[in-house]
């Protein structure tokens, strides 16, 4: 089953609860759950925790547990006893690996890979893959950019088994692009008064899925409704009548005056005028956790 969704649909929430209700309700079954980091790995034991609680008669039993290489929730000298295991990516290999854990794997229901499309969880796929279990694989990744690939493959190499794909693409909030303009050297650091006030950003079309805010800029007459379904085929249906290359166009010339060069300097530009207007706080992304730390080196060596 593939489910070809838009990001923020719900689909890694929807697994957790899925996952951890079938795994419970068998007091033999077992499921692990891979994150690519350790926050990603709060969230989701945080999650479970929430919406879901065993009571167990045999002492000793646990509903959840969680590992990673520098934290662990149980005595790691002995077998876990839990049914739900969370993992970092890093930590996988050394618990599928440990001789103490077989019990646990033998009765493996699940395995879930987070972000599977990340090197190191890909890696635990393929680990996984040579044990000896026959749990089935949930990945998640919101990042394939053309799903009937996949589906392509996946009936080459499994051609007798059926395929079902389950297409949504509508975020439950759209996407409000902003371009910066760039401003000044901000003298009094990240809350300069200089900055406050300058409108040194305008809002970029999102012609894919445009905001009530984009459909009003391109016709102040048009009714938004309310419900996000109907906006959504209602912003479409805009974007038809007014063509999407007069809005490339648009969006090509305030790109001539925005700043798209992600250096240290137009970065701490950015955030210092962002908290200087009170639109705070903010979360630069990066593609990696090296590329992350490499940045923040830089932008406090520019600072």
């Amino acid at each position: 089953m593939i489910l070809d969704i838009a990001t923020s649909c719900g689909k890694t929430w929807a697994t957790s609860m899925i996952v951890t209700h079938e795994t419970l309700s068998d007091d033999n079954a077992t499921c692990i759950f891979v994150s690519p980091n350790p926050e990603i790995l709060r969230d989701n034991v945080s999650e479970i925790r929430t919406n879901n609680y065993k009571y167990y008669i045999t002492s000793g039993k646990r509903m959840i547990d969680t590992q990673s290489r520098s934290y662990c929730t149980y005595d790691g000298r002995s077998s876990p006893t839990c049914q739900i295991m969370c993992l970092t990516a890093d930590n996988f290999v050394g618990f599928v690996t440990n001789e103490l854990n077989h019990g646990f794997i033998s009765k493996l229901k699940y395995i879930v890979f987070d972000e599977v499309h990340l090197p190191e969880v890909s890696k635990t796929m393929w680990w996984s893959s040579l044990l000896p279990q026959s749990a089935q694989f949930i990945l998640l990744s919101a990042t394939l950019g053309n799903p009937s690939e996949s589906v392509d493959l996946l009936e080459k190499i499994a051609p007798t088994h059926p395929i079902k794909v389950i297409k949504y693409e509508i975020r439950p909030i759209p996407l409000q692009r902003v371009m910066f303009k760039g401003c000044d050297y901000p003298k009094d650091g990240f809350r300069c008064a200089t900055l406050k006030g300058a409108r040194r950003l305008s809002c970029q079309i999102n012609q894919f899925d445009p905001t009530p805010r984009d459909m009003k800029s391109l016709d102040r007459s048009c009714p938004i409704p309310e419900d996000r379904e109907a906006q959504y085929y209602a912003g479409q249906e805009l974007v038809d009548t007014i063509g999407h290359d007069k809005i490339a166009e648009a969006i090509d010339r305030d790109l001539k005056e925005a700043v798209v060069d992600p250096t240290a300097e137009n970065i701490h530009k950015i955030l210092a005028y962002v908290f200087s207007n009170g639109m705070q706080p903010a979360l630069v992304f990066h593609t990696s956790s090296v590329q992350t730390k490499r940045l923040c080196q830089q932008l406090i060596g520019y600072i």
